[in-house]
């Protein structure tokens, strides 16, 4: 199973990037009762599992599971179709995100330009989409997505900002 959870950006008196970043490190703090760990290409590590961390505008995501996992979180902004085409994203942001996933699952990140990758028959992809946000989750098999969206100030603040 992966368990995903969606989160406002907390504001900590800092930049965007920054607002985004500690508001993950609280959310793992508060689920996982362990700071967050990345390895020295950024990529972010748990002890007893994976996980994958996304963060767009003012929404933070975190997949947790027992396998690989990748996913990508994007806000929905205007973009023209020749970008999406330039990038091999012909169906948009589900395409891009799906891209993302996957990259983030093999733990590499872009070493390719985005329009080379392709993902390969072997690995399970799934997208979701609202007015605003997209967000696509990759693994190695489908696996059932749970979701779990906060929507009010919460513990997570305090964790982070006691720890």
């Amino acid at each position: 199973m992966i368990r995903v959870y969606l989160a406002p950006v907390r504001d900590f008196g800092a930049t965007n990037r920054k607002n985004q970043s500690l508001t993950a490190e609280a959310i793992v703090l508060e689920l996982l009762g362990e700071p967050l760990h990345r390895t020295e290409n950024g990529r972010p590590v748990i002890n007893d599992g994976f996980i994958s961390v996304a963060h767009s505008g003012k929404t933070v995501a975190i997949a947790v599971s027992s396998a690989p996992v990748g996913m990508d979180l994007e806000e929905k902004k205007e973009r023209s179709k020749a970008l999406w085409m330039r990038v091999g994203a012909q169906n948009g942001y589900a395409d891009w995100c799906k891209k993302e996933a996957y990259v983030k699952y093999l733990g590499e990140g872009f070493t390719a330009p985005p329009s080379q990758v392709e993902l390969p028959g072997d690995v399970w992809t799934a997208s979701m989409e609202s007015d605003t946000l997209c967000l696509a989750v990759c693994a190695k098999t489908a696996d059932e997505i749970t979701v779990k969206q906060e929507v009010a100030p919460h513990v997570w603040e305090t964790a982070l900002l006691h720890r």
